[in-house]
């Protein structure tokens, strides 16, 4: 069986239509993590995943950096001193080369406590001015309105920012200040779409077109379909399209459809009068101008109505998502401490993280250096570390080069294709370690087989 590597996060494109509200909500606030599509430069955009790409990169989660440790023989900056936020350990990390970019505030605040005999005020405080004159980034004030019309019109493209007017003060009168030598900026956009006009912080995520109707021609899929579900889900606004593990899910204001592509499953997007055809095309999601077909050879996938899929008994039981925050050492580890199997059947369990399939357990075991029949009570909270770590950067190593699946796979474009990784490991019995050249062994754990280096995992 294949992996079948669900992205972090699915987008569809759809046509917005007017809103069919009455009650407008003014300064609801969105919190701002940056630009999705890198379309500003940031470390989050450019630098890390350049970094990360070269697979010499270890990110650390929840560490502080306290201060930068000074040698005052060599005279030079030698590491850094962190603080784990919930253990409260301290760690020193030694490196030739240093890079302090934590922000204005922040490298200000870790420089000034580097203290030493050679900065007795602060590294690079000589002068007394370290911290002084911090411009800050005023976010949040501002106006806005709605415009009637223009139902014909749409934009096209990711852009980050509309018009931006800099340098604007007020001159004459009262409010004239020539010394104010900075000044500020008006920055602005406009959209057709949902801002300032929703009920809640929810609601402003996403609108979509009303789903009119959902034909089924063959309801004989892994779950049987629901004879009502075309009905019941009739004429509904979509509001929001999210993941949860390898479901999708298609959100209306009351309730949702949950969709799940099994091994072969396939969403594909025509216009109302394409009426093209396909064999295994199964059920079709119809909207105004255009339809979602749903086509699944092997009939592994599902398609479900439901109130609250929160509770749904294919979800209410699933396991935390490897990309979040909730996976992290200490959630491992305590698991660890409850179940007595084999380390690489306890990631795969769906209970415990979702996501994390045969060739990515075998991939990140590989990489976390912990073979795959290790009974998990005896894992370390170190290796949990090291674990979880390693899954995060398999999964996104994964995703940047499109997962591996089955070779009838087609992507979002319409285009063949088998998207195959760099693997270390999996499926690479008797052949040499890249690492250390010893050979690739295969053992069955759980009915499935692996793959590891008994050299360089213990």
């Amino acid at each position: 069986m294949a992996d079948c590597l669900q992205l972090e996060e699915l987008h569809i494109s759809l046509r917005v239509e007017k809103l069919e509200q009455e009650e407008h909500l003014a300064n609801i606030e969105i919190g701002v993590a940056g630009c999705p599509f890198g379309a500003y430069f940031s470390s989050v955009s450019s630098t890390l995943p350049a970094a990360e790409s070269t697979r010499n990169l270890t990110l650390k989660a929840n560490s502080i950096v306290a201060e930068v440790l000074y040698d005052k023989d060599k005279k030079k900056a030698t590491g850094v001193r962190v603080i784990d936020a919930i253990t409260k350990e301290e760690t020193v990390y030694n490196s030739k080369i240093i890079f302090l970019c934590a922000s204005a505030v922040a490298s200000a605040t870790i420089l000034m406590q580097s203290k030493s005999e050679a900065f007795p005020n602060g590294m690079g405080n000589s002068s007394g001015e370290l911290g002084h004159n911090i411009m800050e980034h005023q976010l949040g004030a501002g106006v806005s309105g709605t415009i009637d019309g223009y139902l014909d019109r749409y934009y096209i493209g990711r852009r980050p920012n509309g018009f931006y007017i800099p340098r604007f003060r007020k001159i004459g009168g009262k409010t004239n200040q020539k010394d104010f030598i900075r000044g500020y900026g008006y920055q602005g956009a406009a959209s057709r779409g949902f801002m300032g006009i929703a009920n809640s912080k929810e609601e402003m995520v996403s609108y979509g077109p009303r789903l009119k109707e959902i034909i089924v021609h063959n309801a004989n899929l892994r779950w049987k379909v629901d004879k009502n579900i075309s009905q019941l889900s009739k004429n509904k606004l979509i509001k929001e399209i999210t993941r949860r593990a390898k479901y999708i899910l298609i959100h209306f204001n009351d309730s949702s459809l949950m969709i799940h592509l099994g091994m072969s499953g396939k969403l594909r997007i025509q216009s109302i009068g394409n009426n093209f055809f396909k064999k295994h095309d199964h059920i079709e999601l119809i909207f105004d101008k255009e339809k979602i077909v749903f086509n699944d050879t092997r009939r592994f996938g599902s398609i479900h109505f439901t109130k609250s899929f929160k509770n749904h008994r294919l979800i209410e039981n699933l396991g935390v998502e490897p990309l979040s925050r909730e996976f992290n050492k200490d959630y491992l580890f305590e698991i660890c401490r409850i179940k007595n199997i084999s380390i690489k059947k306890l990631i795969m369990d769906q209970k415990v993280v979702v996501g994390v399939g045969n060739i990515y357990a075998s991939e990140s075991l590989f990489l976390a250096k912990i073979k795959p029949n290790r009974l998990s009570k005896k894992i370390s909270l170190k290796e949990c570390d090291q674990l979880t770590n390693a899954i995060k950067r398999v999964l996104r190593y994964a995703i940047r080069k499109g997962g591996t699946t089955l070779k009838d796979f087609y992507s979002a474009d319409g285009s063949e294709g088998y998207f195959n990784l760099n693997l270390n490991v999996y499926d690479r019995e008797d052949e040499n370690c890249k690492n250390c050249k010893s050979k690739i062994k295969k053992v069955t754990i759980g009915q499935r087989a692996s793959f590891f280096c008994d050299s360089c995992q213990n």
